[in-house]
């Protein structure tokens, strides 16, 4: 046998290497174009940077409190600085460190899809590496992918649940995500809930030792919450609590943008149109709007921006694209929450602990489409149908031309 190694089925000769080759193609070509560019852009200048350059001169006595420019945990900030001691600060050497943190999240990914018993693994995989914003944060320095990749780990170690050693690591890593990111909150919270119900379900005594090894790690976000007095820093509130229904009608849009094309695979018999007719009030009621700035009534990103562009041509284009968005991603919502009944409790926790994320979210006035990454890998995996393989490379492929097109966008012609 030659050195492409290959494997047979159902009589076709298929090339097993072309996953490394994709994902070393995609990483060297826009890693390349965020060194190329070289600079500062968006929060990293205003936020990120300037507190990691803080805590290295603190190092290793850091001030949780005092000129603390995020509104994320310090974990990220503190690492970036102890490494930046090493080989010092500079762009490279943090959008790096995002980059290696993107691949170690993409290969969690790819052993939790085959935890799940997901067919095509590899290209499932390809849905969340060409994720415009998967891709825009592993080559830039910005906190949702530390938050993203510890909450991997923390998932896959609770799915497998072989021990409580396994459960004490899940709630470790959980620990990290929200010691790097706020927003992961929902993960410890959705472990404990998922444990009580497997034994209510089970019919055993409450599992008090899996709870503990889950629990004891969060002591470490408890008390900087406690020393905070909220959930971020006293010197930074620009994330402050409350009630935004908007972001759920932003979410199932969004849902339409990326994955309407499964809709082409859905079962969605005639008595489920009632339940498009009870989510159709909510849009009216909540429905996004555009801005480049973060607010109570607005929504930034991708898919707002792209909505918008349909206003300048056509009056009402705006709102037609994100209602078409929206129906679009209510069906693929209902087809895949029809079908969870029949799945096993491991893919039911999916979207438990997506609930649970979108309850966060839904106080967060302050948002943003990129505070959504998180959720994109629970949202793949629990979506994942028997959809064939050539189609989800086809749809890997035109999310991957959007991807680059965005990142080109914002690192060389957006002004923010």
């Amino acid at each position: 046998m030659d050195a492409r190694t290959v494997c047979i089925r159902k009589g076709k000769t298929v090339n097993k290497h072309w996953f490394p080759g994709v994902i070393a193609g995609t990483y060297l070509l826009a890693m390349g174009m965020s060194l190329i560019q070289g600079k500062w852009k968006g929060d990293e200048r205003i936020f990120h940077y300037p507190l990691t350059a803080k805590f290295a001169a603190e190092f290793p006595r850091f001030d949780l409190k005092h000129n603390y420019s995020s509104a994320s945990s310090p974990l990220p900030y503190i690492v970036a600085a102890s490494l930046g001691r090493v080989v010092g600060l500079s762009v490279a050497s943090l959008r790096c460190m995002n980059l290696a943190l993107s691949l170690a999240a993409l290969w969690m990914f790819l052993r939790l899809a085959r935890l799940l018993g997901v067919r095509h693994p590899r290209e499932v995989s390809l849905l969340l590496l060409f994720h415009p914003y998967f891709l825009l944060c592993s080559v830039v320095f910005y906190t949702p992918m530390w938050g993203m990749t510890f909450g991997l780990f923390s998932l896959y170690f609770f799915l497998r649940d072989a021990s409580r050693y396994d459960a004490w690591l899940a709630g470790a890593w959980s620990a990290a995500a929200v010691l790097s990111r706020q927003f992961d909150m929902f993960l410890p919270a959705g472990f404990v809930l998922l444990a009580l119900r497997d034994g209510w379900t089970a019919k055993r005594a409450v599992p008090w030792g899996k709870l503990a090894a889950l629990c004891a790690p969060q002591v470490l976000p408890l008390l900087l919450f406690m020393y905070w007095g909220g959930i971020s820093s006293p010197d930074f509130t620009q994330h402050e609590i409350g009630l935004k229904p908007m972001n759920l009608v932003f979410f199932v849009a969004m849902v339409g943008f990326y994955y309407g094309w499964t809709t082409l695979y859905a079962r969605f018999p005639r008595r489920h149109l009632l339940w498009l007719a009870v989510g159709l009030p909510p849009f009216f009621l909540f429905m996004p709007n555009w801005s480049d700035y973060q607010g109570m009534e607005t929504m930034t990103g991708l898919v707002m921006h792209v909505c918008s562009l349909g206003g300048r041509f056509v009056p009402g284009g705006t709102a037609t694209l994100v209602f078409g968005l929206y129906v679009a991603g209510f069906v693929v919502l209902v087809d895949a929450l029809r079908q969870a009944r029949e799945t096993t409790p491991r893919e039911q926790a999916l979207w438990l602990l997506m609930a649970l994320f979108l309850g966060v979210m839904s106080v967060n006035v302050a948002s943003a489409e990129r505070h959504f990454v998180g959720c994109i890998p629970l949202l793949i995996l629990a979506l994942r149908r028997p959809w064939p393989g050539l189609a989800i490379r086809l749809a890997g492929a035109v999310t991957g031309f959007v991807s680059f097109a965005y990142l080109f966008f914002w690192l060389f012609i957006s002004n923010k």
